[in-house]
């Protein structure tokens, strides 16, 4: 057919129903065809004659020629270099969704499950399945991935509302990037020029400021399973790190003066005295327990790891729709709870093991006079 036949729309609309492509040659062995359909809009295909043989793929969405074209030509070129074969090899990625779940392997491989997790949760939630997912790498334009960055924070009102929603959408782009540029690295796609022009938020990434209300804080704790219910309990009412709390057996707590002896590494501990709170937790946990056992366990009797509760948090924080809580909020709530109410710092700094320098450097713009204690607050 001509040329003009597939390259307007005007043109394409007219065409007549067949079951073979009108095809328009691009250069010696290479065509970009046009699909029509007899119950939707048609499709476009390409065709390459390389090697002694033919390929072929077809395009997703519904470009204007110019698109198709650079896409057909782009995975022609990938097809004469050996890799994007798609028809080759059905694993290689051609798809934004294709290229994320395949870097979502990747960090799992190379970080562990807790990293890989905390990216397939933004890819389930903003990329698999919508519109920027179903899309083809070599068809993936700056405009489309900044309108997806945007439009995460469409609706959203006041101030600080909209800061924290840029700043996740910073985030969310930022893992987008690096899947996109794994694909690049492992050449499914030509160029990263497409979304390295796209710009974050600026002067919205203030940190994580990790504090929960109480109201979020007994939310959070409604939304977990029992068994990493109390493990989160025990870690806002302490203030400790998840790791020091997963070592804690029934032998390093004295029911009798209200102590816990906690131990970082196998060298060093330090002993704290536990709230009226904290004790009744303990107290029931470790009642008829042997004293070598952990004081916290899963409900599978086994000691708690960041395997074992990241997935598990990940759900609770989802159900109670705190999107970008981890666990270690619990420990700087504590330690914010603390120093609001008048906690002088070095008492902080001792019973949360960490030096008087690092909490007035990161937390030194919340202390006040005052010599409230903390069995005086109310944690939960």
């Amino acid at each position: 057919m001509a040329k003009e036949n597939i390259r307007s729309k005007t043109a394409r609309a007219k065409l007549k129903h067949q079951n073979e492509p009108y095809w328009d040659a691009l250069r010696r062995g290479l065509h970009i065809g046009f699909r029509t359909s007899s119950t939707g809009v048609g499709s476009w295909v390409g065709r390459l004659y390389s090697s002694g043989r033919y390929h072929h793929t077809t395009l997703e969405g519904q470009p204007e020629f110019d698109e198709a074209r650079k896409a057909v030509e782009q995975w022609a070129d990938a097809v004469v270099k050996g890799t994007g074969k798609r028809a080759d090899d059905p694993t290689t990625p051609v798809t934004v969704e294709d290229a994320c779940r395949k870097y979502v392997e990747d960090l799992e491989n190379r970080k562990g499950k807790r990293s890989a997790y905390d990216a397939s949760n933004r890819f389930e939630r903003l990329v698999y399945g919508k519109p920027i997912g179903k899309t083809m790498l070599a068809l993936l334009e700056s405009k489309q991935i900044t309108g997806w960055h945007r439009n995460q924070t469409k609706g959203v009102e006041g101030e600080d509302d909209l800061r924290k929603a840029r700043d996740s959408a910073n985030r969310n782009l930022k893992s987008l990037k690096a899947a996109l540029n794994f694909a690049r690295d492992n050449k499914w796609v030509d160029s990263d020029l497409q979304w390295k022009v796209v710009k974050y938020f600026e002067k919205v990434d203030m940190g994580r400021d990790g504090f929960l209300t109480v109201e979020q804080r007994n939310h959070l704790l409604n939304c977990m399973p029992e068994d990493l219910r109390l493990f989160a309990t025990a870690l806002m009412l302490l203030g400790c790190r998840p790791g020091e709390l997963v070592k804690a057996r029934v032998s390093d707590y004295n029911a009798h003066s209200g102590t816990l002896i906690l131990r970082p590494s196998k060298t060093k501990s330090r002993t704290i005295t536990l709230s009226t709170k904290a004790r009744e937790l303990f107290d029931s946990q470790s009642k008829d327990r042997g004293r070598d056992a952990y004081v916290f366990l899963t409900d599978h009797h086994k000691k708690w790891t960041v395997d074992a509760w990241h997935s598990r948090f990940v759900k609770a924080r989802e159900k109670a729709e705190l999107p970008d809580a981890v666990l270690y909020f619990a420990r700087h709530t504590f330690i914010t709870e603390l120093l609001t109410k008048g906690v002088p710092i070095l008492d902080v700094a001792k019973f949360t093991g960490t030096s008087v320098k690092h909490i007035d450097r990161n937390y030194g713009h919340l202390t006040k006079e005052g010599q409230d204690r903390i069995n005086r607050i109310a944690i939960l």
